[in-house]
C-alpha cells in the first residue's frame, strides 16, 4: 500500500461529474488504475443506477502516460477487471480488494 498513489480525479464514466462517489488508485508499480465511481444524481437529484444492476462500479485499466496534473491517463478504456455494487460501503471494500489484487500483478 505504501507505493499506491491515490488520485483526486474521477477516472472513468462519461457522466462522472454527476457522480457523488469516486475512488481512484494507481497500483502495481504504476501499471494499473483502479477506478470506482457511482451514486449518479439525475436532474431531479435522485440517485439512479449507472447500469442495469448497479449503483457503483469498479474497473481496472492499464495506466498510460503521466498527464500535466501528475496523474496517469487511462491507456485503454477496455477494462481488464470489474465489480459492481449497490452500496458505498460495498464499493469501498471492493475498491480496496481490487487494489490488493492488482498490486500483486
Amino acid at each position: 500500500m505504501r507505493e499506491w498513489k491515490w488520485l483526486g480525479h474521477k477516472m472513468h464514466l462519461c457522466v462522472a461529474e454527476r457522480c457523488e462517489f469516486s475512488l481512484a488508485t494507481v497500483v502495481g508499480d504504476g501499471k494499473y488504475i483502479v477506478s470506482t465511481i457511482g451514486e449518479f444524481r439525475n436532474n431531479s437529484g435522485a440517485i439512479e443506477p449507472i447500469g442495469a444492476t448497479r449503483i457503483l462500479e469498479t474497473y481496472v485499466f492499464k495506466a498510460g502516460p503521466i498527464q500535466s496534473c501528475g496523474c496517469p491517463a487511462i491507456e485503454d478504456f477496455g477494462e481488464i477487471d470489474s465489480e459492481h455494487y449497490m452500496t458505498a460501503n460495498e464499493a469501498t471494500e471492493g475498491h480496496m480488494a481490487m487494489c490488493r489484487k492488482w498490486d500483486k500483478r
